[in-house]
C-alpha cells in the first residue's frame, strides 16, 4: 500500500465504520450477451407505442428522422416521459446498480482519494474545497464520500457539496440519503449544470456511470463519405418496433463538425484506419464539452477531476444499449422505459483536453497546465488504494455470516478481472499540477 494511503488508513479507519445496506445481485449487466435476450424477442407482434414513442413520432413526422443524439436525450431526459425522470430505476428494485450499491468501499476509497490529493498540500490550497459530482443517482457515492472525509475534520469544515443532477426523481431521494449531512451543517447545493458550480475555492468533480448515459451521435463510413445513423419512423406493419435506424445518405453537420475534431477527414481515405471505416465510430460531444470545461477550471484553480465508467482507451463504434429489469432489451423497443448507455470513448476525453484553448495557448508559456492521466482499470485503481484492507476490517466487525459473505462478493465484483468490473470499468482523471500525480495513476 502507497505510504501516503497508509497514513490515511490509520487515521481514517482507526474503527471498522458500520456497514451500510450492501447489496449483491447475481445477474452481472454487463457480462450479459445480447444472445441472452429471450423474454423481448424481436419475433413478436407490434409492441404497445409509449408515450414517449407517441412525442418522437410527432417530432420525426414534423421534422424528420433524428439524430441518435437526439432519440437518446429524449428517451432519458425527457420532462414528462424521460426514464430518469422515473423513481425507481436504480438499485435493488431498479433496472440496474452501479459500484457504490455494490458496496460501502467503493466511495469509500473515492473519498480516501480525493482526501490523498489535498493531505500535503492543504495550507497552500485555496478554500472552500467545492466538491462536485455529476449525476449522482441515489446519492449513496456521495454518502459513503463524506462519511469517509468526516474522518478528516481539517478537510471536512471547509467542504461544500454540489450535486449537478437534471432529474427531480433523482433530486428527491438525493436529498433524502444526504439529509443528515445537512442538518449537521454541511452546505450542499443542487444544479442543473457544471458551470453553476462557484468558481471560487478548490475544485474536486467526480463522475461515476454518468458520460455512459449521455447522448451519443453514430458514424457510418458508406459510399466515400461518413453518413450518419438516424432514427425514422418504422412504417411496415411486419416489423414489431414503431422506430427504426436509417442513414443520413451524405454527410451531415455533425459528422462534418465532430469526426473532423476527432481527426477524421472526408477527402482522403488515407488518413482514415481500415478498421474505422468498416466499423463506424460513435461520439458524445456533451462528454467532450464537458472535459473542456473542466480542463479550463482546473487551469483557473487547485483541483482534480476523477471519471469512472466502462469504455475503452480507443474509438467506438456501435455500443448502444438498452437495459431494463438488469437484461439487455432492442434499443428501439419501448422509447423511454429502458436505459440507454454506450462505452466512454477515453481517447476522444484526451482529444477533448488537448484541444482545450487554455491548453493549446500554454504552449511553451510558464502557465500551469493540468496533468490528464488515464484511463487505468478500476481494479488497479481500487487496489492502490488499499480496498482489500478495508474489505478485511468490515468482514471482522461483521454481525452474520450473510453480511460477511455480502461483503466479500461486494468486493470481489469490484475487482474482478476478465470480463468483470474491475477490468471493464476504467478510471480517467485530469488533476491541477500544482497536485502532482495522484494514487493509482502512477506510471
Amino acid at each position: 500500500m502507497n505510504g501516503v494511503v497508509r497514513r490515511l488508513w490509520v487515521r481514517c479507519f482507526r474503527k471498522a465504520l458500520p456497514c451500510c445496506g450492501l447489496f449483491y445481485y447475481h445477474n452481472q449487466v454487463f457480462t450479459i450477451s445480447y444472445a441472452s435476450v429471450s423474454k423481448y424477442s424481436t419475433f413478436e407482434k407490434k409492441v404497445s407505442l409509449t408515450r414517449l414513442g407517441e412525442v418522437l413520432q410527432q417530432n420525426i413526422a414534423a421534422k424528420g428522422a433524428i439524430t441518435v443524439a437526439e432519440f437518446m436525450k429524449e428517451c432519458l431526459q425527457h420532462p414528462r416521459y424521460g426514464y430518469y425522470m422515473k423513481e425507481t430505476v436504480l438499485g435493488r428494485h431498479g433496472d440496474f446498480v452501479t459500484a457504490p450499491e455494490i458496496s460501502q468501499t467503493f466511495g469509500e476509497m473515492v473519498g480516501l482519494w480525493f482526501v490523498s490529493l489535498v493531505e500535503e498540500r492543504y495550507c497552500r490550497l485555496s478554500k472552500p474545497f467545492r466538491l462536485v459530482e455529476l449525476g449522482p443517482g441515489i446519492g449513496t457515492l456521495m454518502d459513503d464520500m463524506l462519511r469517509t472525509l468526516a474522518q478528516f475534520p481539517w478537510l471536512y469544515r471547509h467542504v461544500t457539496v454540489h450535486l449537478v443532477e437534471t432529474s427531480p426523481a433523482f433530486m428527491k431521494q438525493q436529498q433524502l440519503t444526504l439529509a443528515r449531512y445537512e442538518q449537521k451543517g454541511l452546505s450542499l447545493s443542487w444544479h442543473r449544470n457544471i458551470d453553476e458550480v462557484p468558481s471560487d475555492g478548490s475544485f474536486f468533480i467526480v463522475a461515476q456511470e454518468f458520460f455512459d448515459a449521455l447522448p451519443i451521435h453514430q458514424f457510418v463510413w458508406r459510399d466515400n463519405c461518413w453518413q450518419e445513423k438516424l432514427v425514422d419512423i418504422e412504417t411496415r406493419e411486419e416489423e414489431p418496433f414503431h422506430f427504426r435506424f436509417v442513414l443520413s445518405g451524405g454527410p451531415t453537420t455533425a459528422s462534418r463538425v465532430f469526426l473532423d475534431f476527432l481527426g477524421y477527414h472526408t477527402n482522403t481515405n488515407d488518413e482514415i484506419e481500415d478498421s474505422v471505416i468498416r466499423q463506424g465510430v460513435e461520439l458524445s460531444p456533451q462528454s467532450l464539452s464537458i472535459v473542456q470545461f473542466i480542463t479550463t477550471r482546473l487551469t483557473q484553480s487547485s483541483g482534480a477531476f476523477l471519471a469512472i465508467d466502462y469504455g475503452a482507451n480507443q474509438h467506438i463504434s456501435d455500443s448502444l444499449r438498452a437495459i431494463r429489469s438488469h437484461e439487455f432489451v432492442p434499443v428501439l423497443r419501448e422509447p423511454g422505459e429502458a436505459d440507454l448507455s454506450a462505452d466512454v470513448n477515453f481517447l476522444s476525453f484526451r482529444k477533448a483536453y488537448e484541444q482545450t484553448p487554455t491548453i493549446k495557448k500554454s504552449q511553451g508559456n510558464p502557465v500551469r497546465v493540468p496533468i490528464c492521466l488515464g484511463p487505468v482499470l478500476q481494479r488497479q485503481f481500487l487496489l492502490s488504494m488499499g480496498i482489500e484492507y478495508r474489505v478485511v476490517q468490515l468482514l471482522l466487525s461483521s454481525k452474520t455470516d450473510k453480511e460477511a459473505i455480502d461483503i466479500h462478493k461486494g468486493y470481489k465484483r469490484l475487482v474482478s478481472s476478465g470480463d468483470g468490473m474491475g477490468n471493464v470499468y476504467k478510471c480517467f482523471c485530469i488533476v491541477s499540477s500544482d497536485l502532482g500525480i495522484p494514487i493509482g495513476f502512477s506510471k
